[in-house]
Formats: C-alpha cells, sequence, structure tokens
C-alpha cells in the first residue's frame, strides 16, 4: 500500500496580481518592469505584483523535504 502525503508546502510559486495573466498583459508587465524576469533569481529574491520570492518558494519546499527525511528516515520514498 502506498501512502500519499498531501501538504500545501508543495503548491506551485505564487503570482500574486500576475496570476493567470494573458500573454499580452505579462508582455506589458515586462515593458513596465523590466525587473520582472528577476522572479526568478534565487539571489536577488524580487518581491512585487504579489509574486511569491524565490527564496520563500524554496525555502519551504525544502522544509518539507527536511521533515519528509526525518519522519521517514530509512524508508523508501517515492
Amino acid at each position: 500500500m502506498v501512502t500519499i502525503i498531501q501538504d500545501n508546502r508543495l503548491m506551485k510559486i505564487g503570482f500574486g496580481k500576475s496570476e493567470g495573466i494573458t500573454k499580452e498583459d505579462r508582455k506589458k508587465l515586462k515593458e513596465i518592469n523590466t525587473e520582472v524576469n528577476d522572479i526568478w533569481n534565487y539571489n536577488k529574491n524580487v518581491d512585487f505584483y504579489g509574486i511569491e520570492p524565490m527564496k520563500k518558494f524554496c525555502n519551504r519546499i525544502y522544509e518539507f523535504l527536511d521533515e519528509l527525511i526525518k519522519k521517514y528516515k530509512n524508508k523508501n520514498i517515492l
């Protein structure tokens, strides 16, 4: 039997106000703020338009994985 673990820390990155916008709107956003591509840069850790900063996103994923490793030490995890 396989146990499926659901955890909110495994959710996709939150895109805030830009969630669900069209390609055209995304293009306009890049014209307004040329640093919009920096949302993917871990070291810059930008926080604008309500987009979840990359460090915050990575930290919640790592927190889950660290917990999983401790909880299921010496077990198989798929």
